[in-house]
């Protein structure tokens, strides 16, 4: 198994950087409808009328009408593993393996999960007569290796039922005859969660974008980074029907390949893999660690599998100089000489950092490879923003066509989340009236005529 410090060893690899961020750079998405307290009664009330003056024009939006069937959703809240928090991508994991065990409830659905707390079911689930039960779920290996160390770990999953969504309350949303309120703000987050799940399992994912792997919608802004183009997605009520809104979002990826190479490129370095040792100023070493703490990267261990793990940080010495004592006992012995004992040959680069990933071990940097699709979750530097504006600009006819292009990438007619759920959305653009104004007058100071600009 990979050699483990016996101490906290090393720096520490900094902090976890700002939230700012890279991903949803290209659109701001709009704020979520608020619901008012449930202690205030609201009351529905319909737009009196429209504009009249200047000209009007009929203009395409970017939205699809959306329909849904009236009847129920089921809301289920979801506890997994007791206190501890686990990252989405594994709870998605553990959910969908809690679906594959468990055909004899999950049979006639897949549910749409939010990754965190939620669960919503087209049908209600069968658990019992207190609707609510324990499930004990062993994930699977993503990279299994022979004769494993660990046996795998079982997770315990609550499942139980919290609301019954009565569908018909957006209808009457839309129609004036309802209120904004929490019951339609409840149904309203349980759509977006459902169209939300085919791209989750597909594409990296930040909100309600999220970012396609094609090489045309990608740029290279250097410093390890790739600029990547997505898709912002968001079910909506409209006055007089429910549509789904695309618009363009701009990611920042961490580019793929080995991590030996995206730490040379980030400090601008030659390729030379010898600069990353003991010789670095602690002030570029800490600034590295900041870097690549939280990417997940996949690691060739010594008994020669792969296995997917996290940094967690970057130790201060080389491979040649990190030491420690097996479990069996023994002379204290270094991670590079634990590599070369157990691969039959020595590391290329014996001076050069490791990293720190799940509970201690300590990795050589040449054993690891960044995993493709991983979003920069850390704020942008600001010599790489003026990149980011000008990927993120396009002008409307291309974003138009890109939009449109977005619809087919989501395929809602393909989402066997979607057509469990009964939704259908149509493939052309919306269109409406707008009015194009007249040219206001600005008048200069005393005496001056006034000019139409």
């Amino acid at each position: 198994m990979p050699p483990r410090g016996q101490g906290r060893g090393g720096g520490r690899g900094g902090g976890r950087g700002g939230r700012g961020g890279g991903a949803g750079g290209g659109v701001v998405p709009q704020p979520a409808h608020q619901a008012a307290p449930a202690h205030i009664t609201t009351v529905g009330v319909r737009r009196p009328g429209f504009g009249t003056s200047g000209r009007q024009i009929t203009i395409n939006i970017n939205s699809f009408k959306a329909t849904i069937p009236e009847g129920s959703i089921y809301h289920y809240d979801v506890a997994i593993g007791g206190e501890k928090t686990f990252p989405v991508a594994m709870n998605m994991r553990l959910i969908q393996s809690l679906q594959d065990l468990n055909h004899n409830i999950f049979a006639d659905t897949r549910v749409a999960y939010d990754g965190r707390k939620n669960i919503y079911s087209s049908v209600k689930l069968d658990l019992g007569p207190t609707d609510k039960h324990e499930f004990e779920v062993i994930l699977p290996r993503q990279n299994p290796t022979p004769n494993p160390v660990h046996a795998p770990r079982p997770y315990k999953i609550r499942v139980a039922l919290v609301n019954r969504i009565n569908t018909e309350i957006l209808h009457r949303f839309i129609e004036g005859k309802q209120s904004q309120d929490e019951t339609v703000s409840t149904a309203l987050m349980a759509l977006n969660v459902v169209i939300k799940m085919d791209p989750a399992q597909k594409y990296p994912t930040k909100g309600r974008s999220f970012f396609t792997p094609s090489s045309n919608e990608t740029r290279d802004i250097g410093s390890g980074l790739l600029l990547s183009r997505g898709y912002f997605q968001s079910i909506r009520p409209t006055l007089s029907r429910l549509a789904i809104n695309i618009d363009i979002s701009t990611g920042v990826l961490y580019k793929p390949g080995h991590l030996i190479d995206l730490c040379l490129e980030f400090l601008g370095l030659n390729k030379n893999p010898n600069l990353l040792s003991a010789q670095m100023p602690d002030r570029e070493r800490l600034r590295l660690g900041r870097f690549i703490a939280g990417i997940r990267v996949q690691i060739q261990e010594a008994g020669g599998g792969v296995r997917a793990m996290t940094v967690k940080k970057l130790t201060k010495e080389g491979a040649a100089q990190l030491m420690f004592t097996m479990r069996s006992g023994g002379q204290p012995i270094s991670v590079a000489q634990y590599y070369q004992n157990a691969k039959g040959r020595p590391l290329r680069f014996p001076g050069v950092f490791c990293v720190e990933v799940g509970q201690g071990a300590w990795i050589p940097l040449e054993l690891c490879a960044v995993s493709p699709g991983q979003l920069v979750r850390k704020e942008l530097p600001d010599d790489k923003k003026t990149a980011m504006v000008e990927f993120s600009t396009m002008r409307p006819k291309d974003r138009l066509e890109s939009i449109r292009k977005g619809l087919q990438v989501l395929a809602y007619g393909q989402s066997e989340y979607v057509r469990k759920f009964g939704i259908t959305v149509d493939n052309n653009l919306l269109s409406t009236q707008a009015r194009v104004l007249a040219p206001p007058k600005l008048k200069y100071g005393p005496g001056k005529a006034p000019i139409v600009v």
